[in-house]
């Protein structure tokens, strides 16, 4: 089941980029820009600052509380730009919050090692050198510095010797290690941590991300290459029951360019409602891709400012039919609600452009 895709080009970065991502250090920071992805698109640099784990320094992370699976699939476009010493840049957390299984390079010029993190690794910053992984094995894969590539990795927990990793690159396989431990404590994975390479610089730049487990859906494996691509509303759609801030074109109020999208203040534009059940949908901008679409994600960047409870849901409208995604609480500061759909509900089948660009997208007050 996909469970989470990012494209960097919904958000204005730095600040924003913790509210669809969480940050395991007070200390830790994020270098984003609109134009450092792959294709002039957004990408995120993971930079690490202060003194996280002494010699390694962490920039992003990835969790979930809700989903316990063993078998974890992720994948991500990468460019290294500078490695100056041995760190892990991939690390994947436990039930216990703390990297187990973890991914490392040496310098320029390396290859990517699998090692096991030390028990003794404590996922808060410590005064003390970061304890030694145990080495499992080395992929003989050297990356390239300054070019994107793709790398997804598929790995089952197991404190034991039942554990399994399998890595693949640009689509094409290039490690696979079973009958490993991949954990050294634990019931299942809860996330991902994107470590820089040095101390306050990232090293590297990620873009066009995914996560999925192995229990249902879609995506239960390697997808190979995918692109994160992101439309905004362009016009207003079946049904708009908010008020606009300003002016009388609701989709004119939430299509903003990223980097003046302004989640910590109080922005100019937006839509606004205070009744339970009030629906706002919008068409986006068509599509223009090509083979398999895996998934399709809405987000909604929404808060309140009443005082009391309040619920929303991120929507889609297709063939016709209203479908409401998981509901999430707001607050009182701006916050992103997501909701993927693997499938095209109406169908049940995989989505189909034409469907795609005829899809509406929305948002609807639960209580």
């Amino acid at each position: 089941m996909l469970l989470f895709m990012d494209g960097f080009d919904h958000y204005a970065y730095s600040a924003t980029a913790l509210k669809k991502w969480d940050s395991p250090f007070s200390n830790a920071g994020y270098v984003t820009s609109p134009f450092t992805g792959r294709f002039g698109t957004g990408g995120m640099a993971p930079n690490g600052s202060g003194n996280a784990f002494v010699s390694q320094w962490v920039g992003a992370q990835k969790t979930f509380s809700t989903i316990t699976p063993t078998t974890m699939i992720i994948g991500m476009a990468i460019k290294f730009d500078e490695i100056h010493e041995e760190h892990p840049w991939l690390q994947i957390i436990g039930s216990n919050n703390q990297p187990q299984i973890q991914f490392w390079l040496d310098a320029v010029g390396g290859t990517i090692k699998v090692q096991l993190a030390d028990p003794a690794m404590m996922a808060i910053p410590d005064s003390t050198p970061i304890p030694a992984p145990t080495f499992i094995a080395d992929t003989g894969y050297s990356p390239p510095i300054g070019l994107w590539f793709y790398f997804e990795a598929k790995i089952v927990f197991s404190t034991g010797s039942s554990g399994s990793v399998d890595i693949q690159i640009d689509s094409t396989p290039i490690a696979s290690y079973s009958g490993i431990k991949t954990a050294n404590t634990g019931l299942y994975w809860k996330g991902w941590r994107i470590c820089a390479l040095q101390q306050f610089s990232a090293g590297f730049t990620v873009d066009d991300v995914y996560m999925a487990d192995d229990s249902t859906g879609l995506v239960t494996d390697f997808t190979g290459e995918v692109r994160v691509q992101t439309m905004s509303p362009d016009a207003e759609g079946f049904q708009n029951d908010f008020f606009p801030s300003v002016g009388t074109d609701n989709s004119d109020n939430v299509e903003l360019p990223r980097t003046g999208w302004i989640e910590n203040g109080s922005p100019a534009k937006y839509n606004y409602s205070g009744t339970v059940g009030a629906i706002d949908l919008y068409s986006i901008g068509n599509f223009t891709i090509a083979g398999t679409i895996f998934g399709v994600q809405a987000n909604l960047s929404h808060r309140k400012d009443d005082v009391g409870p309040r619920r929303i849901a991120p929507m889609i409208r297709t063939a016709s039919l209203n479908y409401v995604g998981a509901d999430v609480p707001q607050y009182s500061d701006y916050t992103y609600a997501g909701q993927i759909w693997e499938e095209n509900p109406a169908l049940a089948l995989p989505w189909t452009l034409t469907d795609l660009n005829q899809a509406q997208f929305g948002i609807k007050i639960i209580s």
